[in-house]
């Protein structure tokens, strides 16, 4: 399989959020709003990513009864950076999302493609793969790349959804909800 069909697959078929029906609670918690949807879809992308790249690395040296609690390790890890980068730089997204960052470590999509995907395939097709699948979840989550309306799969981005009925905004620019 070809490195942009792993891509491709994260975003269409292996949909996480709506095909799998992976993450929902993150999802629905952080999407009141277009921003904080997807503030928490790139910070699971980012966490995804690099934890993917790290399982396929070191994978083959973990004897199978530490595998699951080595990949919570790593995933920890990544999960812990993030929080430092976030407090440094962009401290109000981390006020707001706060107790969901560190629930990214037990986030089922992120453990679960640890334990289906890159424990058994290479580190660029993993990294391919975390992005298929971590991009998917960062579009879901905000919203943005999906409008209110049904798309021809019949999922829609409850942050984008959900803010303009509530707040009569998103993004910050006022809307006319009808």
């Amino acid at each position: 399989m070809s490195k942009l069909k792993y891509i491709v697959n994260g975003i269409l078929k292996d949909n996480p959020t709506f095909v799998l029906l992976l993450g929902m609670c993150p999802t629905l918690a952080t999407t009141s709003s277009a921003i904080n949807g997807m503030s928490m879809g790139l910070a699971t992308l980012f966490v995804l990513v690099l934890s993917n790249i790290a399982i396929s690395a070191v994978a083959k040296f973990i004897p199978d009864k530490v595998r699951i609690p080595s990949y919570i390790v790593i995933i920890a890890t990544f999960v812990t950076l993030l929080q430092f980068l976030m407090q440094a730089f962009l401290p109000s997204i981390y006020e707001t999302l706060g107790l969901f960052i560190p629930l990214i470590v037990v986030n089922c999509i992120v453990l679960g493609r640890a334990e289906a995907f890159a424990n058994k395939h290479t580190v660029l097709e993993s990294a391919c793969d975390g992005i298929g699948i971590g991009h998917e979840g960062s579009r879901n989550q905000s919203g943005h790349s999906h409008p209110c309306r049904p798309s021809r799969h019949g999922h829609h981005g409850s942050g984008r959804c959900r803010q303009p009925e509530g707040a009569a905004n998103t993004i910050g620019l006022s809307v006319a909800v009808v």
